[in-house]
């Protein structure tokens, strides 16, 4: 009986020692993903904030103001509306696959997982109307003349012979449209993806007394710059998610029920049962 005692003690404890291991190794992999993300996250947000305030800001601003001043225009003055800013860009390469293949790794539910599906959407949308934009500039540098009366209906979308051709304005607002939503919508997962790897953190150190840093970042220059758009015009966004499954009384009862069976099976009565339904499955083997 000792030595069968023994033997069992020794199966047990190597089993709650490699469960142990395992769950640890598991929830440190998950921490190390989800670090993974918020980088790759960030890094997509930081490119779209770089782009509105190198380009995009800027333009749309100065489009808006030209605009207005072509339509106050008298006709048979001058038209002087200053220096037109129609220039090819470029827009960012951001790792959007790289962000979606780590993101399966991850145990997170809800709006991260949606995020990441619009966000991609989106850059790929912004990435259209940019090849729309310049397609549009190069033609109109092709054109022949000065700057004119009939230029500008082109580029600022008024009536020219009883036709509207809006394609310049309406790229102008999309790109500078998505550019914001870009912006939102990786700052949003940041966000979330942040509070998924503290409790994580929380629950690494809780079980096994370690702590592992989980990624950051850090937006007071971009907002003091008015670079992020406001999140009014989200709020979906916040609406529609929960950022944690709210607590219910049946979920209260279902804790209360696991935490008294994992107190029963933790004395020493629950042991000794545990051990008598495990004899007979070891005396079969």
């Amino acid at each position: 009986m000792g030595a069968l005692f023994g033997a069992w003690g020794g199966a047990y404890a190597a089993q709650k020692i490699a469960e142990r291991s395992k769950a640890r190794d598991q929830l440190l992999e998950h921490l190390q993903n989800t670090n993974a993300a918020i980088e790759l996250a960030g890094g997509i947000c930081v490119a779209y904030l770089n782009l509105k305030k190198q380009h995009v800001r800027d333009l749309r601003a100065t489009y808006d103001e030209q605009r207005a001043a072509v339509i106050a225009h008298r006709p048979g003055t001058p038209l002087n509306i200053g220096r037109l800013d129609l220039q090819a860009i470029n827009p960012p390469q951001v790792r959007i696959g790289r962000l979606d293949e780590v993101m399966t790794k991850i145990p997170v539910l809800g709006r991260p997982k949606t995020l990441v599906g619009v966000l991609a959407m989106t850059i790929t949308s912004l990435n259209h109307s940019f090849e729309t934009w310049n397609g549009l500039v190069a033609a109109f540098h092709q054109l022949p003349g000065p700057f004119d009366e009939e230029k500008a209906a082109i580029v600022f979308g008024l009536p020219r012979n009883g036709v509207v051709d809006e394609r310049f304005k309406g790229t102008v607002e999309a790109f500078s449209d998505e550019t914001d939503h870009c912006i939102f919508f990786s700052k949003l997962l940041v966000s979330d993806l942040t509070k998924a790897g503290e409790r994580m953190r929380r629950n690494f150190k809780r079980k096994f007394g370690r702590d592992y840093p989980v990624q950051k970042f850090l937006w007071h220059q971009a907002e003091e710059k008015g670079l992020f758009p406001p999140d009014e015009d989200f709020e979906t966004w916040f609406k529609n998610f929960w950022d944690r499954v709210p607590r219910t009384q049946g979920r209260r009862l279902e804790k209360l029920s696991y935490a008294t069976r994992r107190l029963w099976r933790r004395s020493s009565m629950g042991k000794v049962f545990y051990w008598l339904s495990y004899m007979p499955q070891s005396a079969e083997r």
